[in-house]
């Protein structure tokens, strides 16, 4: 009998707490943060503070596996672990690299995709969300 290593990689409080957002956010679309937190500490029966530290991603705080159960048992989404966590992130960075590629060869051939009138419908397009990248 000896000390084992883990092998497996640990949910974070920040990958927990994104989870919480998405589902608070989707449920109760025009409350505020504080009584999502406050509802969602009832649902989950944990404590509001224990809620707001994975809200916001504190460092210290650790989820346990019940907690992280009863959450994606709520939510309905698997919570990602910390490695896998940052493999996508490289992966989304490997994409938003791609993507600026391609802005920029676009631009080469055709300049008025990025005038402002057009900027401006596609971020319409989008709801609103920035999709422009030369700035």
């Amino acid at each position: 009998m000896g000390i084992q290593a883990k092998t497996e990689t640990t949910v974070t409080a920040a990958a927990l707490g994104n989870s919480l957002r998405a589902y608070g956010r989707q449920r109760w679309p025009l409350a505020n943060d504080k009584y999502r937190k406050l509802r969602l500490a009832d649902l989950l029966e944990m404590s509001h503070r224990r809620i707001k530290s994975f809200w916001e991603g504190e460092e210290t705080a650790v989820p346990k596996p019940s907690e992280i159960s009863r959450v994606e048992k709520l939510t309905g989404i698997k919570i990602i672990a910390a490695a896998a966590d940052e493999e996508n992130r490289d992966d989304f960075m490997a994409l938003q690299a791609r993507v600026a590629r391609l802005e920029a060869a676009l631009n080469a051939v055709d300049e008025a995709f990025f005038d402002p009138q057009v900027v401006a419908h596609r971020e319409a397009l989008h709801g609103g969300r920035r999709t422009d990248v030369t700035d």
